[in-house]
């Protein structure tokens, strides 16, 4: 299964906001469902590891299946992935998003601009404030 990194708005709060380092595809499905369509973002592929899907099934079981409940008070996850033994995408291709197109920035202040270096004499050092002048 592919892993990737992303950025989780919890309950699609643009001001509460984690890193998520280590999520498979199925994963980002599931909290997207649990916390907004638009609250997974930033998705970037890290590594693809070796896990089946029963064993990945477990994991988000054990991770998600406790505390999260649809209206009806149905299980998310076996909602999502129905069955006895539910299919989980493996690749974000499977689930129809391409390499960085999720990609946000979270700051919320820009870079500043870089300051222009002094310009400097034949020696290396910075010219004196009045030669900049043009005097």
């Amino acid at each position: 299964m592919q892993h990737v990194s992303c950025f989780v708005r919890l309950s699609g709060d643009l001001n509460n906001v984690v890193f998520k380092a280590d999520a498979t595809v199925a994963e980002v499905i599931l909290l997207r469902v649990i916390h907004g369509e638009d609250s997974v973002t930033g998705i970037k592929p890290t590594v693809v590891g070796k896990e089946k899907a029963p064993q990945e099934y477990d994991r988000l079981k054990a991770l998600y299946g406790a505390s999260n409940f649809t209206k009806d008070g149905l299980s998310v996850l076996a909602t999502v992935f129905p069955g006895k033994n539910p299919t989980l995408p493996s690749k974000l291709s499977d689930i129809d998003i391409e390499d960085h197109t999720d990609a946000v920035d979270i700051s919320e202040d820009p870079e500043p601009e870089a300051e222009a270096a002094p310009e400097r004499n034949k020696g290396g050092r910075p010219r004196k404030a009045s030669n900049l002048m043009g005097d």
